[in-house]
């Protein structure tokens, strides 16, 4: 349960941090 929602929170920062460099 943990695992999931960990990356669950590192996908959301990736779709939030990659636009900042395109």
């Amino acid at each position: 349960m943990f695992e999931i929602f960990f990356v669950f929170l590192n996908t959301k920062l990736i779709q939030m941090c990659l636009p900042a460099f395109f």
